[in-house]
């Protein structure tokens, strides 16, 4: 999700390649305004944080016997996060 997100930051808006102001590399162009480009850019960026304490948690869980309690919750909210991000 965080390499995701970064490529994502990188494109031209549509509204920039139409008036000529900035050139597709690849052909493709975001139909967001930047502020939009920028909230999931960041949401999707959060995602990938609360994946990688959950891959830290379970290992903690798994070696420990406790805490799948914090892995649920951040697997929940990388979950969300990135539907978010995703679908806005």
């Amino acid at each position: 999700m965080i390499i995701a997100s970064l490529d994502l930051a990188d494109g031209p808006l549509c509204s920039d390649v139409a008036s000529g102001q900035a050139l597709a590399e690849d052909g493709e162009c975001f139909d967001v305004s930047s502020t939009m480009q920028t909230l999931k850019t960041v949401l999707t960026f959060a995602s990938g944080i609360a994946a990688a304490v959950v891959v830290l948690a379970g290992l903690f869980c798994l070696f420990t016997g406790r805490g799948g309690r914090i892995v649920v919750v951040a697997a929940g909210a990388a979950i969300v996060l990135g539907a978010v991000g995703i679908l806005i």
